[in-house]
C-alpha cells in the first residue's frame, strides 16, 4: 500500500493545563487555521458561496511555521504551539481497508497445482481455530474471495428451493393426478446424485456453487423423464394390459428416445468440461444424467411394480392350467381315435 505525508501532533498535556488549554481547543483552533473556518456566504446568481478563512497554502506545508503559530490562551495573552506541543512529519497508510466498517488486513496466496482455492481456505481456516478463540475482543479472521461468494450464492439457493420444490410437486400432481404415482416420481430424483459423485471424483472435479445448480437442474431432468416412463405405463394399461405385461412394454417402448436424449444432452455438455468456471458442472450433469438415466429405467419400473403388487404367481398357475387343459384334450383326442 502506497504512503502518504502526514502530520502529527503530541501535546504536553501538563503545560496546557497549566495554561486553561484542552487537546479540543488546541483541534478546533488548528481545524481552523489549516483547513479553514466558514465565517460567512456570499451569494452569486443562484449560487451560494462559502467564506472560509485559513493560513495561506504555502505555509500549511512548512513546519517551521506551524511551530511558530500563536494560540489564544484563556488568560488573554497568546503562546507559540511549539511551546505546548510537538510537531513532525511522517508516513502512514493513505487509505484504510474496511468491511462491515471494520478495518480489515486481507491475505492472498497463490494456490498450488491439484489444490482449489475453497479448499485451501477452508484448511487454513480449520487451523487457525485456536488463533481465533484466543483474538482480543473486536478482533476476527473471516473468509472471504470465491468461497465467501460461493456461500452467498448458495444460500439465495437455498432459500430458494423450498419453494421450488412445492411448485414442482403441484406440477406433478397437476400432470399425473395420482398421488402414489407423483411419490414414485419424486423417488427417482436422488438417482442422479450416484453419478454426480462418480464423475467428480473421476475426474477430480471441485464441489461448488455452479455444481449444486447443475444438481438441481439435473433432478428436473430425471423427474421428467420418470413421467415419461409412468405416462407411458398407464397408457398401456388403459389397452387393457395387465399391470406387469404395461410395465415391461412401457420400458422397451421408451428405452430407446430416453436413452438418446440423456446421450445428446451429455455429448452438448462434453464441450463445457475443460471450462474452469462451467467445467464442474458439466461433469456432475454429465455423469449424473447418465447414471441417473440407466437407474430410472431399472428402478422405476421395480417400484412401480411393487407399490401395486404386481405377483406374477397367478398367470404361471393360468399357464399350468391351461396346459393341463391342453393335455387333458389331447388324451381325449386319442381315445377318441384309438375306439
Amino acid at each position: 500500500m502506497k504512503k502518504t505525508k502526514a502530520m502529527s501532533i503530541e501535546v504536553d498535556q501538563d503545560k496546557a493545563r497549566a495554561l486553561g488549554l484542552d487537546s479540543q481547543q488546541i483541534s478546533l483552533f488548528l481545524q481552523g487555521q489549516l483547513s479553514g473556518t466558514t465565517v460567512s456566504q456570499f451569494r452569486q446568481d443562484d449560487k451560494t458561496v462559502d467564506i472560509v478563512v485559513k493560513m495561506d497554502p504555502v505555509n500549511i506545508n512548512d513546519l517551521g511555521y506551524i511551530k511558530n503559530i500563536n494560540i489564544p490562551i484563556p488568560s488573554g495573552g497568546f503562546i507559540p504551539m511549539d511551546q505546548i506541543a510537538k510537531i513532525n512529519y511522517n508516513a502512514e497508510d493513505g487509505y484504510i481497508v474496511r468491511r462491515d466498517l471494520k478495518p480489515t488486513i486481507t491475505v492472498q496466496a497463490e494456490v498450488l497445482p491439484g489444490i482449489t482455492g475453497n479448499d485451501a481456505e477452508t484448511n487454513i481456516y480449520n487451523q487457525l481455530e485456536d488463533l481465533r478463540k484466543t483474538l482480543p475482543s473486536g478482533y476476527s479472521i473471516d473468509m472471504g474471495g470465491a468461497l465467501e461468494r460461493s456461500n452467498k450464492g448458495l444460500a439465495q439457493v437455498r432459500d430458494v428451493v423450498p419453494i421450488m420444490i412445492v411448485l414442482m410437486v403441484i406440477l406433478l400432481m397437476l400432470q399425473l393426478q395420482n398421488v402414489p404415482k407423483m411419490i414414485m416420481t419424486l423417488l427417482t430424483a436422488p438417482l442422479g446424485i450416484i453419478g454426480v459423485t462418480l464423475a467428480l471424483l473421476m475426474l477430480n472435479s471441485p464441489m461448488g456453487f455452479v455444481v449444486v445448480l447443475g444438481i438441481l437442474a439435473l433432478m428436473g431432468i430425471i423427474i421428467r423423464n420418470s413421467v415419461i416412463l409412468v405416462d407411458q405405463i398407464a397408457n398401456h394399461i388403459k389397452t387393457g394390459e395387465s399391470i406387469r405385461e404395461a410395465i415391461i412394454d412401457s420400458t422397451i417402448l421408451r428405452f430407446r428416445p430416453i436413452i438418446l436424449t440423456a446421450v445428446a444432452a451429455i455429448l452438448g455438455m462434453l464441450p463445457l468440461i475443460k471450462n474452469t468456471f462451467w467445467g464442474p458442472m458439466a461433469v456432475a450433469m454429465s455423469g449424473g444424467l447418465f447414471v441417473a438415466t440407466i437407474l430410472t429405467l431399472f428402478v422405476l419400473p421395480v417400484i412401480y411394480a411393487s407399490w401395486y403388487k404386481v405377483d406374477k404367481k397367478p398367470e404361471n398357475k393360468i399357464v399350468l392350467e391351461n396346459k393341463e387343459v391342453e393335455i387333458q384334450e389331447e388324451e381325449i383326442i386319442n381315445e377318441g381315435e384309438n375306439e
